[in-house]
């Protein structure tokens, strides 16, 4: 069994039954539009200069042998990270915390260690996943760490709808405005190759510095 599976098994059949409400319900009412006279000719040079941001929302994961539903929230500061993992109604957690210089995940009072955040979520959770490029791909911003840069689509605004990269195609939507800036809300990302789609509804996103790992 891999390590995902024993962080979800526990409450495995609880989140099938709440799924469906979970990946459809939309972003909160207080989430502001972005305004149709945004000017957002800079938004992507912004948004690659911005140091600190964090989020907190739902995940949903489709993958071979795995469904469930997940609250994630990542914090973002330089280049350190932590990303929290939390089944419904507390039950089953995780945390990856990384850097430049590796990663490491606890979960169930274990630490699990590697110098590279990739081989690590592979080694334990089992998925191939290229965490390198979510930091970028979260804030609907093409990944720089690929020179594969395909199939950009925008709307009347020059707001990222879609992209493929790395393999995977990524879809943007309900966007945001957040401290001058514009967010996606809800993120579609699927591999082919791997079988994996995942599913992020975005319930905040909070930019500037704030204490890493706080309020978990």
């Amino acid at each position: 069994m891999t390590r995902i599976s024993n962080l979800l098994c526990s409450w495995r059949q609880l989140a099938l039954v709440l799924a469906g409400a979970l990946l459809l319900q939309a972003c909160a009412g207080k989430h502001i539009p972005v305004p149709a006279d945004a000017l957002l000719d800079q938004r992507e040079q912004q948004l690659m200069r911005l140091e600190h941001w964090s989020f907190k929302g739902k995940l949903g994961v489709k993958a071979p042998g795995e469904s469930a539903s997940i609250y994630i929230t990542w914090d973002q500061q330089k280049q350190d990270y932590v990303i929290s993992l939390q089944g419904p109604l507390g039950q089953g957690s995780a945390k990856v915390l990384g850097s430049n210089s590796g990663a490491t995940l606890e979960q169930d009072g274990e630490h699990y260690q590697s110098d590279d955040v990739e081989t690590l979520v592979f080694q334990q959770f089992g998925w191939q996943l290229p965490v390198h490029q979510l930091k970028y791909w979260l804030r609907a911003l093409p990944s720089p760490a690929s020179a594969d840069r395909r199939q950009l689509m925008r709307d009347e605004q020059g707001l990222l709808l879609s992209q493929q990269q790395a393999g995977w195609r990524m879809e943007y939507s309900q966007y945001h405005w957040v401290g001058e800036q514009a967010l996606p809300g809800k993120i579609k990302a699927e591999s082919s190759s791997l079988g994996v789609r995942l599913i992020l509804v975005i319930n905040q996103w909070q930019l500037g510095a704030k204490t890493l790992g706080a309020n978990q």
